[in-house]
């Protein structure tokens, strides 16, 4: 079905994430996008918020401030995060109608990522080749 999307979309790198989301979704690796992995306050509220994948999640500014944390992070925008816990709620045939900018989707591909090499423990050579593909 993803190739099917590919050919027919406009907006090919939304269908990439859209298979990527789902993926991590059905084995089970998707980070927590529910509110702060320590305090589960809702994310954005208080500044700004930090993905720390180690974690499972996201952190909002108190608890990254707080703990000081050693651990590798990704701080990131409300709006990948948003934007990820909807594209894992959603159809395909709702895609769409997404709208959002390049730096979300930027975002949201380091998010993804991240997520996909950490749990294979190394850097995908597929990712490789589509870093040197404009889309």
């Amino acid at each position: 079905k993803t190739l099917y999307w590919i050919l027919k979309s406009k907006n090919i790198q939304l269908i990439a994430r859209f298979f990527e989301t789902k993926l991590l979704l059905l084995t089970g690796i998707l980070p927590y996008m529910n509110g702060c992995i320590e305090c589960q306050a809702i994310l954005g509220n208080s500044g700004d918020v930090y993905f720390v994948p180690s974690n499972g999640g996201f952190v909002c500014d108190n608890c990254h401030n707080k703990d000081k944390l050693e651990e590798p992070f990704l701080k990131t925008q409300k709006g990948a995060i948003k934007l990820l816990k909807h594209i894992s709620e959603i159809k395909y045939e709702q895609l769409n109608l997404i709208k959002t900018t390049p730096f979300i989707m930027s975002e949201l591909e380091k998010i993804l990522r991240i997520c996909i090499e950490g749990y294979l423990e190394k850097k995908l050579k597929s990712s490789i080749f589509l870093d040197n593909i404009e889309f």
